[in-house]
């Protein structure tokens, strides 16, 4: 996972996080690294102090936690408790913009959203033993070619990292010195994936990949769809 540059998990720190436990501190880890490359990508700045009657309140950086606050991610506002009331001291960011310059944040918010917690329903609840053994890996390796189909093992921990699968995708000629890309759903857009970065898939059956510098998959819109 990427926090700031050149941190990252390995494939060890994550197999706890099946444990209420462990993936409470995988997202305690990935808002920390938002709020630390947020606040290296925005610049501080000196604001005016707005004094509600309350005393002067020092300014936070909007971190786009919830839906309504998303198009505010990377904006200082100051807060009253008291007045319940959040006064924006700077200017809105394009998020859209902000989001297809910087890959390293467009992946940490697709990894917040795999690890939000998921509504209960009542009537059925997934069993461990009725998911999938297998993920299907649906890559591309080369342009204007059908995409390869991998099946990997299910991580048992509920993360995991391409180096857990390097002997597997190396039997297809996918090895670590290529740079893969995955893709994310919730945004449509890929994001490089580094081998020792973990993903957490949840119930997801199927993956998709590509080898960096691919852009041309005849059967993307299918398969993608059909997901």
């Amino acid at each position: 996972m990427p926090t700031p540059r050149g941190r990252s998990y390995s494939s060890t720190s994550t197999r706890g996080s099946a444990s209420p436990g462990g993936i409470t501190d995988l997202r305690k880890a990935n808002e920390n690294a938002i709020s630390d490359l947020l606040h290296r990508l925005v610049p501080s700045a000196t604001f005016p102090s707005i004094d509600c009657g309350h005393g002067k309140k020092k300014p936070k950086l909007c971190m786009g936690r919830t839906a309504d606050s998303r198009e505010n991610m990377g904006r200082w506002y100051t807060y009253c408790t008291a007045c319940r009331r959040r006064e924006w001291v700077s200017n809105q960011l394009h998020f859209p913009s902000l989001l297809e310059s910087n890959e390293e944040l467009n992946l940490l918010l697709s990894i917040r959203e795999s690890l939000k917690p998921r509504r209960r329903r009542v009537d059925v609840s997934p069993s461990p033993a009725l998911m999938p053994s297998h993920i299907k890996f649906i890559i591309w390796m080369e342009n204007f070619a059908w995409a390869t189909l991998v099946n990997v093992p299910r991580p048992s921990g509920g993360a995991f990292c391409l180096n857990d699968y390097k002997v597997i995708l190396g039997e297809h000629e996918i090895e670590r010195g290529n740079r893969v890309e995955l893709y994310h759903s919730g945004s449509r857009t890929w994001a490089v994936l580094e081998w020792d970065r973990f993903v957490y898939p949840g119930t997801a059956e199927q993956l998709f990949f590509r080898i960096q510098g691919v852009t041309c998959m005849p059967d993307f819109s299918t398969l993608s769809l059909s997901d």
